[in-house]
């Protein structure tokens, strides 16, 4: 009876949806750059790389604050909280940002945003494999 409980315990966790595992995008430019991981509809993690101006802005990192949704279109937007890094990966402090674009969940990401530092401007990260 135990390992007829096991088995179907097995089984029902080989049945999870694909849509459940993680799809990690990224495109490494230091000043149009995005990492992306994103699972079924929504984004977890978004990260845009880009050059602000001046010496002390020249490489900015933000990330969201929260988790993004995605429609069954593979679209998204997001409007609020992100956290500006520094070159050097340090913290420098929370602002105001726009993000949108469309998510091609088997090949790539594009990104539009506006970002305090940065200006606007557009990201296309490619899926890692």
């Amino acid at each position: 009876m135990r390992s007829l409980a096991t088995a179907a315990a097995v089984l029902g966790i080989a049945a999870l949806p694909a849509a459940a595992e993680a799809t990690t995008y990224f495109n490494g430019s230091p000043t149009r750059g995005g990492y992306v991981i994103g699972s079924g509809y929504h984004i977890d993690t978004l990260q845009i790389f880009c050059a602000g101006k001046g010496y002390e802005n020249r490489l900015l990192r933000f990330d969201t604050a929260l988790r993004i949704g995605v429609s069954r279109k593979g679209r998204f937007s997001y409007s609020g909280t992100v956290y500006r890094y520094g070159p050097q990966g340090e913290p420098r402090g929370v602002h105001k940002g726009r993000l949108s674009g469309h998510l091609r969940r088997s090949r790539s990401v594009s990104i539009r945003w506006s970002l305090p530092g940065c200006g606007s401007g557009t990201s296309v990260a490619a899926v890692e494999r």
